[in-house]
């Protein structure tokens, strides 16, 4: 749901949306995995979005 928000430039929701995913990341998989990571990237290329 997160890329579908920040495809559409919600931001504020592409954000709450990544930062929930990378939180179930971590608690799931760690933070080294793979999926951890891309997400955490993605999270911030999406707080940057939303800073302008």
């Amino acid at each position: 749901m997160a890329r579908v928000h920040f495809r559409r430039g919600e931001w504020a929701e592409a954000v709450a949306a990544y930062e929930f995913a990378v939180e179930g990341y971590e608690a799931v998989l760690g933070p080294e995995h793979a999926g951890t990571v891309k997400s955490a990237a993605a999270l911030t290329e999406a707080r940057a979005a939303a800073d302008g």
